[in-house]
């Protein structure tokens, strides 16, 4: 006995699913790059080539936050031979082809010193919070350092050091320094 054919079928029309998007990265490490990308990915509707080159920019719609969720993320040198060598491998091919981190491996991989990028990224984005805490810290020093010399502490202190050492220099050519 023969299953019944599907409704579709019945109506004589030819629905074709979607190909399936091309999984090339291991399953587990395409789960974990595309949860680390897609918040990040939002930002700009899923193009991961504008993402890259807003990283490349310094855009300042990225923050240091986002940096860091790329950071695990960064695909190998490896990945990004795979994912290349794939879409050549047939003509016609392109990203459209490629899962959510293949996608992202595949723009990365064009996008060149990816990890060089983030890092400068990176510094550059936490740069304004540690100039703030710099400067913070020269004014605690320079507040302790004006504090101390104008110490009439410390004035006294250094008279008993001279007095101690011209005691000391007595009967010598040292002695008696002011």
């Amino acid at each position: 006995r023969q299953a019944p054919a599907s409704t579709s079928a019945r109506r004589g029309s030819e629905r074709r699913a979607p190909p399936p998007s091309a999984a090339l990265l291991d399953p587990k490490r395409a789960q974990n790059v595309t949860i680390a990308v897609s918040r990040v990915a939002r930002k700009f509707d899923g193009d991961m080539d504008r993402l890259w080159a807003s990283v490349a920019q310094l855009d300042a719609r990225l923050g240091a936050d986002d940096y860091e969720r790329l950071r695990p993320a960064l695909p190998s040198d490896g990945e990004c031979a795979a994912v290349r060598a794939w879409l050549a491998a047939t003509p016609g091919r392109d990203a459209a082809s490629l899962g959510a981190a293949e996608h992202f491996v595949d723009a990365a991989g064009r996008a060149g010193d990816r990890a060089g990028l983030l890092d400068t990224a990176l510094a550059v984005s936490g740069f304004d919070a540690r100039l703030v805490a710099a400067e913070s810290a020269a004014e605690a020093v320079l507040a302790a350092a004006a504090a101390v010399l104008d110490s009439g502490g410390l004035a006294r202190a250094l008279r008993h050091i001279l007095a101690v050492g011209n005691a000391m220099n007595a009967g010598t050519a040292r002695g008696r320094r002011s």
